[in-house]
Formats: C-alpha cells, sequence, structure tokens
C-alpha cells in the first residue's frame, strides 16, 4: 500500500513539474529608487536585485516554484541589513508583469495584470490572527488563502488540524491538485505519522533523485548514515555543504553514507540554484518535493541533522551547523 501511495504522490509530483513555468519577466519603472538603497524583488524564497536605469525603467527576470506565484518589491539599507518592504504581497499569473512604483509612497503600486485575488491578498496579509484565520476559512478555494494558510501553520507544531482537514475537504479539484493544495494534503498525511524518537527506526519513505525516481531514503547497504535535512533559500544550510563536501573525502565511504534532503519549491532551485554550492554535491541527494519527510520529522531548523545507523535506528538529532555540531558528526564517523 505505501509502494502504491509514493507512485501515485510521484505522478502527481511530476505532472507539476512538468507544467510549471520557472521564470517570469518583471519590467517597469521605480521612482526614487536612490533612497533606499539596494532593491530587490522578494520571490519568497529569495531575493533577486534589480539595477534601475537613469531613466527609473528596470527588467529583471526571476526564477519562480509555479504560477501563479507572489512576488514582492524590497530594500536593504546597506548600512543596517535591514529589509523593507514596499509592496503588499503580490499576485501573478503571467509570464511578463510590468510593476510602476514610487518608493515615497508605501504601498502604492501599479501592477498590470493583476489578479482577482490581489484584493483579497492584501485583506488576509494585513488582518489580525482572528480575522485571518475567518478570510482563510471563507475563501479557501484561492491562492492567496491557501499560501497565508501554508505561512501560518505548516512550519508551527499545529494543534489544529481539524481545521486544515475542514480546509481540504473544501477545496474544489483544482485547488487540491494546486501546489498549495498538494502541500497542505501532504502536510496532513505527515502529521499522521507518528515522529521518529531516539533509538526508533526512521519509517520507509522515498524522494526524488536527480533523475526525478523515486528512491528509498534509506538503502539497506549495512553504512552508518549522515542525514541533512535542507533548503537552498537558507544561509546556514548552505554554508553546511562546504563542511560536509570535506567530511565526504574523508569518510571511509564502505562504512559511512551522507545524505542530503532538500524542500526546495521548485526542481530547477533545488538542482541549479547557487550552483558554487550544488556542485559540491557528491553525495546521496534527494528532494523533499511537499517536505513530507520535514513535516514527518518536524523539522523547524535548517540545517538539521540525523546520525542513523547501520539498521536505520536514530542515534542523535541536531540543529544548525555550530562546531559542536560539526564535532560530533566527525565522531560520529570515527574521524
Amino acid at each position: 500500500m505505501k509502494k502504491l501511495y509514493f507512485i501515485v504522490f510521484a505522478f502527481l509530483q511530476i505532472v507539476t513539474i512538468c507544467n510549471a513555468q520557472n521564470k517570469i519577466t518583471i519590467k517597469g519603472t521605480i521612482l526614487k529608487a536612490e533612497s533606499v538603497g539596494q532593491i530587490f524583488i522578494s520571490t519568497g524564497d529569495f531575493l533577486t536585485s534589480l539595477d534601475v536605469s537613469e531613466d527609473n525603467t528596470y527588467a529583471k527576470e526571476v526564477d519562480i516554484p509555479v504560477l501563479p506565484t507572489k512576488i514582492s518589491l524590497a530594500g536593504i539599507n546597506m548600512k543596517t541589513g535591514k529589509i523593507n518592504y514596499y509592496t503588499p504581497d503580490l499576485w501573478v499569473e503571467s509570464s511578463e508583469v510590468e510593476l510602476n512604483i514610487d518608493l515615497s509612497k508605501k504601498n502604492e503600486y501599479e501592477l498590470h495584470p493583476i489578479m482577482d485575488d490581489q484584493s483579497l491578498s492584501e485583506q488576509i496579509q494585513y488582518a489580525d490572527k482572528k480575522e485571518r484565520k475567518q478570510l482563510i476559512k471563507q475563501n479557501s478555494n484561492s491562492f492567496p488563502a491557501l499560501y497565508f494558510l501554508y505561512n501560518d501553520y505548516f512550519f508551527k507544531e499545529s494543534k489544529d488540524l481539524a481545521f486544515l482537514e475542514d480546509i481540504l475537504a473544501g477545496l474544489d479539484q483544482d485547488y487540491k491538485e494546486s501546489y498549495y493544495g498538494k502541500l497542505l494534503d501532504t502536510f496532513l498525511k505527515a502529521k499522521k505519522e507518528i515522529p521518529v524518537k531516539k533509538g526508533k527506526q526512521l519509517m520507509p519513505v522515498e524522494l526524488f533523485n536527480k533523475d526525478l525516481k523515486l528512491t528509498s531514503l534509506i538503502q539497506q547497504n549495512n553504512k552508518k548514515k549522515i542525514i541533512c535535512y535542507t533548503s537552498t533559500g537558507c544561509g546556514y544550510s548552505k554554508a553546511s555543504m562546504a563542511f560536509l563536501a570535506e567530511l565526504q573525502i574523508k569518510i571511509d565511504i564502505d562504512k559511512y553514507e551522507i545524505i542530503t534532503v532538500w524542500d526546495d519549491s521548485s526542481y530547477e532551485i533545488w538542482q541549479y540554484h547557487i550552483p558554487e554550492i550544488k556542485n559540491l554535491i557528491q553525495w546521496t541527494n534527494f528532494w523533499d518535493r511537499y517536505r513530507f519527510t520535514h513535516t514527518y520529522l518536524n523539522i523547524d531548523t535548517t540545517p538539521t541533522f540525523f546520525i542513523v545507523d547501520e539498521n536505520n535506528v536514530l542515534l542523535k538529532e541536531m540543529k544548525g551547523i555550530s562546531s559542536k555540531t560539526k564535532k560530533e558528526l566527525l565522531k560520529a564517523c570515527n574521524i
């Protein structure tokens, strides 16, 4: 039954991947750009820098996970490092959009074409907690509602699973099959599993390899494993790849195995974003497309490391990439 579940799950994911459009072009005018330092387009996962010309125009191609998607305009104060957002979350569904803004007038913008749900998105974004939940419930068949549901509930120890079940049950089929609909469905499936504890075996799961083939996370190869749960958008996770590259050189590959599991929102981001980091990977590497294992294992910090013995029993869990974590990983590999 589990095998059938993963085959069906894989098919749905591949359909989504093949239909995804992974780049959009954003252009327009930005007035008063010189007053805010460096300007960026935020796509949620990443900030992409913009160069504004002397006539106040700009054009930029940016990576996105799927369409529709949300973007926003941000500025970074180069002295303090503070990020300021000059627009609300803006929903786009076209391969090319025009965004015009005067940065002296916060949250005033012109967006063409603009999605019908933009007004709803801003209502939800700026609502208080109680009103926000009600707006999500009343408008669940919309991308903004599903997006804010994802942000509000999926990265916390949610005790309101009945609310999420009701939202999923009420979704039209198109929204159930959307990226955020599948995130919700997968989140609830993962929450039904009992999280692994120290001294217990990891449950068998299958994840995508680089060829988009489902492969067992844990191979029966009598090797102790270092599993790193990570994300391309996390600076600490990127830093951990350099350490793992050094570790890969030092370990006895007949006795130890390094595995990375990424929760990136698209295949392209997972495989190709920040190539100087991804090119370091010479070990087993997986994509947790809808965050099943991240949710099942309650991964709330990236990177998170698991040390697993030859019988797939969890020996230790460590969060972050501190000097203490590095020492523990070296010790686990008998280095």
